[in-house]
């Protein structure tokens, strides 16, 4: 018969236990490097520089709006508001108008 003393299976049960803890902690930490890589995954794929812009729909109405700003007859807000003077202002309202027509 094959026995093992008393001993000897404490011993064995302890290194078992021990083997368990260990092998619970390194799955937890996988678990986290996963859910890191996840995250860096999400964050790579916003900063994404071949990231397509928004086609618009309408760009006559940015060629037109444009004219005005070169002409000096673009004003923010009414006819009454103040005539733009960046050109940036006017692209976003070029923008915000060909949206605005659909």
């Amino acid at each position: 018969m094959n026995k093992k003393p008393k001993h000897l299976k404490n011993k064995l049960e302890r290194l078992h236990k021990q083997e368990e803890k260990v092998h619970g902690k390194t799955e937890k930490l996988y678990h986290k490097d996963e859910k890191i890589h996840e995250k860096i995954k999400k964050e790579d794929k916003k900063q994404d520089p071949k990231k397509k812009h928004k086609k618009i729909k309408h760009p006559n109405k940015i060629k037109v709006v444009m004219e005005e700003f070169k002409h000096g007859k673009l004003h923010s807000g009414s006819k009454k508001g103040p005539i733009v003077t960046n050109p940036k202002q006017a692209i976003a309202i070029g923008i915000s108008e060909a949206k605005k027509r659909k």
